[in-house]
């Protein structure tokens, strides 16, 4: 057939069938290409696409219509009496329900994929969650398969004597070598046998109502077929266990007979229309087995007596009419469909998972486009084939009881969280659905779990399985974002079908507590309040102004400074922002701007620092700072701290560089925020091992030993404490936890020192830091660049006057240079360099720029001023700092 004639072809058999679905004629445009589409989601899951009755409606039937119904639900007839048998069925039923229809919301909540329930709650909640519950549905749905062919050996040992001597092992591994082959063969194969085997069940079900009626009309009493009446409904209405049975045990017995409602959605990727055909399906086949077991246990318990029903277990193939072959075959359809239908959706589920990457180990069995998992299939039955060869599943089948009950458990939690929370994204076009029915749903599959389970622990250890499968993807997901692997990345790299992502462009994925964390992050800064960070729960909020390449938009290390704030961040618990400025207008840099940005972003992962990144797009790099330093932040949620680095080299400065600078330094000060400016002649050390060396991962790897030494120049007390604060921040991280901190107070000659170190030591110990306190006279004039007057602040009058300091209103220049004794020899950068020579951090005030001194004397008087030390940090104090250190 010509490409044009298949086009028309399959344009034609779109109309036909969103006309059927609309009842419209479906000649528009839009019905012609939603016709057309088809061409694609035949090639996604093979070369056929299954409606609601093949696709959903049947695999469901067959699952839930096992060989429970025919060999144990009327034991458990006789055992628990009608009224506790029906009572079973409901609970049981109940669960399907309810987790039916939150499957229903989550399949409309977008259109399917293939991988079933996997695909669509990875896609709805996240890939923790999406993983853990393929994982447990192909377990539950491989280690099934092994009980149902198991349970169809044991019907052909008791139905043909031939079989009677036949090994178990070799009998049951070729049944499941012809469901493999079948399977094999591919989807149109399995539909076919399905609707064979659907059949066999059903006419074995109506044989049983047919014998009801007719042992009803003609009773004859023999072996235990008493005919249906009200009098033998009313003895066998109550209970009467026997050999220690009860009603918990019934009901675990039972519920693997409604274990799997999700078979038709594990077929999603080979339906037309997965939105319209999961949610219909599956609740119509629930509601359908459900009222087949409650007429069962009515009529059969109403026809037999108690003592048959618990003694024979085949009762019902002498209550059939006309023979008890039909029960039998319907016995052995039962058995051959639902494990036909269990090794069909396992490997697709074990297919998904491989694709998305969640498994790194599961990627084989991804098949290529188009192609049927065979491989997976293959696995399927190797697996099941071990569980055969152990000729019983007495100890495994409960933990696939176990297993389905924590995925459903899971499903319905899941989807009650999305309802409640009210989550944009999650918008089910469903309209029979309530979230407090998706709450009650997961309640009663985890009460149930733990009350089905012959002993907790069976529940308990079900449990852990799905946590440690929860832990494993996300430690995958962790390492895959982080690039230490790069396997099919779980849904992150462009997938097929993602037509709005071009090659190679990352895609986002879901995360179910997303909407919690944006809740909770809403209500918490709109409780926020200005002083909130204040006071004594001030925490740095630190902004750092990084440099950006103009050439490939990487990040330009400098000196390892950047470590600092992941180093302030441990025991700070702040938060911190990374920003950038790109040079030129946004309209012609922002595709740069794009690069450099997830350039910057790679550079906080590969230093561990917890961060956000920024760029923006600027005229000049500093007036992309200044709006940095205004425009960052959120509410009163708002960077307190903006660090930066000194010019690398400020002899070569231009003039326009040196008044930007000096204009930034300003500009900070006036936005009411503390300044960090980080100056070394040698590297600042990393934080964790191999982040060293040069390039992008600038710093050196070192165990900083020695003092931080903080120094107070004739201003006790500056920033409020903050510059006692900064070292104690530094030595709760490993690098700087051998250091410890000396403050040095420079005064003038009037103070008297030994009550300046004593009121020091006071109000520093009532803060809780552990400092060496070293106090010391300067003549004013032998430190030019701190020339303003001994201030001290967060003290009274009185305690200035007992130590002959005048307030700091009332200081100048000539109070300070009365008689005392007087520090001789260099000056303050003399005694810097003899004090803090070696040590690897000082702390100090940034010397304020005189009135008539230009920027450039001003930047190359700092730096002059601490050339002989290797790294240090001036602090500009804004003036709204609040640490708390002394009981005032």
């Amino acid at each position: 057939m010509a490409a044009e004639d298949k086009d028309t072809e399959l344009i034609n058999t779109g109309v036909e069938w969103k006309g059927a679905r609309t009842g419209q004629e479906g000649t528009d445009l839009e019905d012609k290409m939603d016709g057309l589409s088809r061409r694609w989601d035949f090639k996604e899951g093979g070369d056929l696409k299954l409606g609601t009755m093949m696709g959903v409606y049947v695999p469901t039937l067959q699952n839930i219509l096992g060989i429970i119904l025919f060999i144990r639900l009327p034991w458990i007839t006789g055992q628990g009496g009608i009224i506790q048998a029906l009572v079973i069925v409901l609970l049981g039923c109940s669960a399907s329900f309810l987790t039916s229809l939150s499957m229903s919301a989550i399949c409309t909540n977008g259109v399917p994929k293939g991988g079933g329930a996997f695909s669509v709650i990875k896609e709805s909640i996240g890939p923790e969650f999406g993983g853990t519950v393929g994982c447990l549905l192909f377990l539950s749905n491989t280690f099934g398969l092994a009980m149902y062919v198991l349970g169809c050996v044991e019907i052909l040992q008791g139905w043909i004597t031939p079989f009677e001597d036949v090994n178990v092992r070799l009998l049951g591994a070729i049944v499941l070598g012809i469901l493999f082959v079948v399977v094999f063969i591919g989807i149109s194969y399995i539909s076919k046998a399905s609707m064979l085997f659907m059949a066999g069940v059903m006419l074995a079900i109506f044989s049983i109502y047919a014998g009801v009626i007719e042992h009803a009309i003609d009773p004859v009493k023999s072996e235990g077929l008493v005919g249906l009446s009200g009098g033998h409904l009313s003895d066998n209405i109550g209970p009467k266990y026997e050999n220690g049975y009860s009603f918990g045990v019934m009901l675990a017995i039972f519920f693997p007979a409604v274990t799997d409602p999700l078979a038709g959605s594990n077929l999603s990727g080979d339906l037309q229309d997965p939105q319209g055909s999961i949610p219909i399906g599956t609740i119509l086949a629930v509601l359908t087995t459900t009222a087949i077991f409650c007429f069962q246990v009515v009529l059969v318990g109403g026809s037999v007596d108690r003592e048959t029903l618990i003694e024979d277990q085949l009762i019902l193939t002498k209550l059939a009419w006309p023979v008890q072959e039909i029960i039998y075959i319907g016995m052995l359809m039962s058995t051959l469909g639902a494990g036909l239908q269990s090794l069909a959706g396992a490997p697709r589920l074990l297919a998904a998972i491989g694709r998305d990457g969640l498994i790194p180990e599961f990627a084989i069995f991804n098949p290529p486009a188009g192609k049927e998992p065979r491989m997976a299939v293959a696995f399927c039955a190797f697996l099941s084939c071990c569980a055969v060869m152990l000729g019983s599943l007495d100890a495994v089948a409960p933990f696939i009881t176990m297993w389905f009950l924590t995925c459903y458990g899971i499903i319905n939690g899941a989807c009650a969280f999305l309802a409640y929370e009210k989550i944009p994204s999650f918008r089910p076009t469903f309209k029979y659905y309530n979230w407090k029915l998706s709450l009650v749903g997961s309640i009663q599959c985890f009460g149930m779990m733990f009350y089905c389970a012959p002993t907790w622990y069976y529940a308990l250890m079900a449990c852990s399985v799905a946590i440690g499968i929860y832990f494993y993807v996300q430690r995958q997901l962790g390492l895959q974002a982080s690039g230490h692997k790069q396997p099919l990345c779980c849904g992150l790299i462009k997938a097929p079908d993602d037509e709005d992502l071009e090659d190679g462009e990352v895609a986002e994925e879901g995360d179910w507590r997303s909407g919690r964390r944006f809740m909770a992050a809403r209500e918490s800064l709109l409780a926020l309040k200005p002083g909130d960070m204040d006071f004594k729960y001030w925490r740095p909020f630190i902004l750092f102004l990084a440099k950006t390449s103009m050439e490939d938009g990487a990040y330009v290390p400098q000196g390892g400074m950047i470590h600092l704030v992941q180093q302030l961040m441990k025991r700070g618990k702040g938060l911190a922002i990374v920003g950038g400025v790109v040079e030129g207008s946004f309209e012609e840099k922002h595709e740069f701007a794009e690069t450099a940005m997830l350039k910057l972003h790679e550079a906080l992962v590969e230093r561990g620092i917890e961060g956000f990144p920024e760029i923006i797009c600027a005229q000049s790099r500093y007036e992309g700072y200044k709006t940095l330093v205004t425009a960052k932040g959120l509410g009163s949620l708002r960077p307190n701290t903006v660090m930066l680095g000194w010019p690398t080299d400020v002899g070569k400065m231009t003039s326009e560089d040196e008044d930007s600078y000096s204009s930034l330094c300003s500009y900070v000060a006036t936005a009411k925020k503390t300044l960090l400016i980080c100056k070394g002649s040698e590297m600042f050390p990393a934080s964790h091992k191999g982040q060293v060396g040069g390039g992008a991962n600038a710093g050196i790897e070192e165990k900083m030993t020695g003092t931080i030494d903080v120094w107070w120049i004739f201003d006790l007390f500056p920033s409020n404490g903050l510059m006692l604060l900064l070292p104690y921040l530094l030595q709760q991280h490993k690098v700087w936890k051998k250091c410890h901190t000396r403050l040095f107070a420079v005064a003038a000659p009037t103070t008297d020192l030994s009550k300046l170190k004593t009121l020091l030591d006071t109000m520093i110990s009532a803060g809780g830091i552990v400092v060496q306190i070293e106090v010391m006279h300067m003549d004013l004039d032998e430190a030019p660049r701190f020339q303003a007057g001994t201030t001290v602040r967060r003290v009274s009058k009185s305690q200035l006057h007992d130590i002959n300091i005048p307030p700091a209103e009332n200081s100048n220049v000539e109070t300070a240079k009365k008689d005392g004794t007087v520090h001789g020899g260099g000056g303050i950068t003399g005694l810097l360099a003899e004090k803090s020579g070696n040590s690897p951090l000082v702390v100090l005030t940034l010397p304020k720029q005189r009135k008539g001194q230009s920027s450039g004397q001003w930047l190359k008087s700092t730096e002059e001023l601490v050339a002989p030390l290797k790294r240090c940090i001036f602090v500009q104090e804004s003036g709204h700092e609040h640490i708390q250190f002394s009981s005032d």
